[in-house]
């Protein structure tokens, strides 16, 4: 099957936009029409290294990438999960990665800025153990940061991490957090790589997995290739409603780690994933959220994941913010005790990434899209891009 690759202009006015937005619908159809659509739009990284754009100040000047907006409604139905539940499933296992992949905590990338006080109010995170449990959302939660420190360097934490990018329309760095998926590809959401409102896709990728307090253990990691869902791009951004493809993937080039040349997911170890798995399940998810260690910490949520009424979403309790966008939800978490009879291929699969909740400081809530056949039709066309990529 052809690929179809658009690097997409920017353009100034909305009218410009429409036009754009109809035209590159136009393409889609014929494109499907003739057997050759893909899934997902993809952007080529035209350099191929940025070791010399990412400076110690553009990385500790990165701001959050802010969440996608949210309605102040908490919409959950179970007859939402119980069609979903007719949806095929479709999954893929993970790895660990290598057993001689060592933490070199000395691999500073920057020092950090002093995180900025933060006065706590009534019903905001430290107002008490009701809000800190539930939050005004109602949705049950629990976060804290993965501690000790070193346990980001362990499997299935080490394969998760911090993603920066660069905005192209004002050169501002931006982070996001994102996670492994397979040997060259990461997952992350749609919002943290393509700008709907200005149709045009972030650049300068650089993914550090295992991220702690300005250190990268091992090593950093430069973009190759992007793709983000067509929904999003055709999309405008708006989330829950519909909040259809709010997740991305990314081919990161392989790095001379120790002397050898390694693929990422080889190396640190990659998540398995899972369609229409997201509703109704005791979900765990990582981030690096600024509200929380100034978005230098990875941090860890627990919650069970509620439908949202005719939309393509669930929904959890979560008091991360800005900079956790992007970062993985997944089921079963964790490595399996002897005996448990979750087996250890069918642990860690993601079912979402982070995608929209609201902006105001304190517990509420998150949402994500569900994994789909678009996904699948998404990770097939990154495996192909290249061989070695799955």
């Amino acid at each position: 099957m052809g690929r179809l690759a658009v690097a997409l202009p920017s353009l100034g006015s909305s009218k410009l936009r429409s036009i754009w937005r109809s035209s590159l619908l136009a393409i889609f159809s014929l494109s499907l029409a003739a057997g050759v659509a893909e899934a997902a739009v993809g952007k080529g990284n035209g350099s191929n290294n940025n070791d010399s754009f990412w400076t110690a100040e553009r990385m500790r000047n990165a701001k959050p990438m802010s969440l996608t907006g949210a309605s102040t409604t908490i919409a959950t139905d179970i007859a939402a999960a119980l069609a979903a539940a007719k949806l095929p499933v479709i999954s893929h296992e993970g790895s660990p990665g290598s057993s001689s992949a060592q933490p070199d905590w000395s691999n500073k990338l920057f020092d950090p800025l002093p995180a900025p006080s933060v006065s706590r109010s009534a019903g905001s995170v430290g107002s008490g153990l009701e809000g800190q449990a539930k939050g005004s959302s109602g949705f049950p939660f629990t976060t804290g940061r993965v501690f000790p420190d070193a346990a980001v360097s362990t499997y299935p934490y080490r394969a998760a991490g911090k993603l920066f990018l660069r905005n192209p329309a004002n050169g501002a760095t931006v982070f996001c957090s994102a996670a492994v998926i397979n040997k060259r590809l990461l997952g992350t959401a749609g919002h943290c790589v393509y700008d709907t409102a200005a149709n045009r896709f972030y650049d300068n990728f650089r993914f550090v997995p295992a991220f702690n307090n300005g250190s990268a253990p091992y090593g950093s990691w430069d973009w190759q290739w992007v793709w983000a869902a067509n929904t999003w791009i055709n999309s405008v951004g708006s989330a829950p409603f519909p909040n259809n493809g709010d997740f991305a993937i990314l081919e990161v080039q392989d790095e001379n780690v120790g002397g050898a040349t390694r693929k990422i997911g080889d190396y640190v170890g990659s998540l398995g994933w899972v369609t229409n798995g997201l509703v109704g399940q005791n979900i765990t998810t990582l981030g690096y959220p600024l509200n929380l260690d100034n978005g230098q910490r990875m941090q860890i949520t627990n919650s069970e994941s509620r439908a949202v009424s005719g939309k393509n979403a669930g929904q959890i309790g979560n008091d991360q913010t800005g900079g956790s966008s992007g970062g993985p939800w997944m089921r079963d978490f964790g490595v399996s005790g002897s005996g448990n009879p979750t087996t250890t291929a069918n642990r860690n699969r993601i079912v979402g990434y982070t995608s929209y909740g609201p902006t105001q400081f304190g517990p509420r809530y998150q949402g994500a899209s569900v994994l789909n056949q678009e996904w699948v039709s998404m990770y097939n066309q990154a495996c192909g891009r290249r061989a070695g990529n799955c």
